[in-house]
């Protein structure tokens, strides 16, 4: 049973955040479906799982809904799958808990997983794309990078990547920081998951990684000295007033930065002529684009447009729950949220597992996170 356990985790964190666009069947699907697979042997054999009742069931509740709801609407499947995985969030707490060796199991699968994206970061930036060059001439900040953002063998546009490098950062620096689990090379391999981030120029993944940082420092991290924190605070707000002195113009007509709020107001004219009952259950999985012309690119649009009011309610409640009762999983969903209002997919399994992952890790050290939190929150 343990051995199963062990390639339950390992697969997942190995594997469902590694996508390959030129193959039909993903890396990705194929953990989640051996996954699946397992669990229900486990459950079969009558293991038992250790999980918040009341957040169990708002889940299964969210699952069910999206699941009849999208087969009714006609969404597509792979999307079904992947935003159903969210019932994967109980289940794997108490497998990662009777999981053996997860140090290694660690190890392998964040050096599979930047062995991978690094290969992919080289094909990227050694193959731009100048049809993203500006046509005006202007060599400012778009033909810099937006050249290399296109040509990826994971995804149409590395800003999906730069999630799941996140993902995986967040996950790495909450376990040195906050588990009795000792990761080797824990800081080469941080170093290498920094280097991939800044290498998909994904700003939101920027601000994603700076905000968890200064969460960890000013929230889950009490021995910080407090005259310490004021000048870390000035220092930030310092550096950000000059950095949006030199930059504000450029972003400002950027066309990317421009695009969020133009998809914003294309969800209200949509809204002002949509029935009630496709505000209220959605339009299925990925037929946004064909009423707002482009890609939602924000979640939580997507997800009304998509799964509807109903819908989205249940998963913003899911992570509201989970932030409160589970206050580690706070350093990944309100990065994760926040980046997910410029780019981000709709379905996110390994998202979900490193939320379990968390859970795992917030379980093991509660008294400890508890203090650290309740103290600054």
């Amino acid at each position: 049973m343990i051995r199963l356990q062990n390639i339950i985790l390992f697969v997942l964190l190995a594997f469902s955040g590694v996508y390959v666009s030129s193959w039909l069947i993903k890396p990705s699907y194929v953990a989640v479906i051996i996954s699946f697979f397992i669990l229900t042997i486990l459950t079969l054999r009558g293991v038992r799982y250790s999980f918040s009742s009341s957040i169990f069931i708002l889940i299964a509740i969210c699952v069910f809904y999206t699941i009849f709801n999208q087969f009714a609407l006609e969404g597509e499947l792979p999307t079904i799958i992947f935003y159903s995985c969210l019932i994967l969030i109980p289940l794997l707490v108490s497998t990662f808990k009777s999981s053996t060796s997860k140090s290694n199991i660690l190890l392998v699968s964040y050096i599979i997983l930047i062995i991978y994206y690094s290969f992919e970061t080289f094909i990227r930036i050694t193959n731009p794309d100048y049809s993203h060059l500006p046509k005006t001439g202007d060599d400012g900040i778009t033909s810099t990078f937006y050249i290399y953002k296109i040509n990826s063998i994971a995804f149409e546009d590395s800003n999906f990547i730069s999630v799941i490098l996140v993902v995986y950062y967040i996950s790495l620096r909450s376990t040195a920081l906050y588990s009795d689990i000792k990761v080797k090379y824990s800081l080469g391999l941080n170093i290498g998951l920094l280097t991939l981030i800044l290498l998909t120029f994904s700003r939101s993944a920027y601000i994603g990684v700076l905000i968890f940082e200064c969460m960890v420092l000013f929230f889950f991290k009490p021995d910080v000295n407090m005259k310490l924190r004021g000048l870390l605070v000035s220092i930030i707000l310092v550096g950000g007033g000059i950095c949006a002195h030199f930059i504000i113009e450029k972003i400002a007509s950027d066309p990317s930065f421009i695009s969020k709020f133009y998809i914003v107001d294309l969800t209200v004219k949509y809204l002002s002529h949509a029935s009630t009952l496709d505000i209220l259950f959605g339009i299925g999985f990925g037929n946004a684009i064909n009423v707002l012309g482009m890609g939602a690119h924000n979640i939580f649009i997507a997800i009304f447009i998509e799964n509807g009011l109903i819908g989205t309610l249940l998963y913003l409640y899911i992570l509201i729950m989970l932030s409160i009762r589970y206050k580690l999983t706070m350093l990944l969903i309100i990065p994760i949220s926040i980046m997910g209002l410029s780019f981000s997919q709709i379905a996110m399994p390994y998202f979900y597992v490193v939320i379990a992952w968390l859970i795992f890790v917030n379980e093991d050290r509660c008294e400890k996170i508890s203090k650290c939190c309740n103290a600054h929150l």
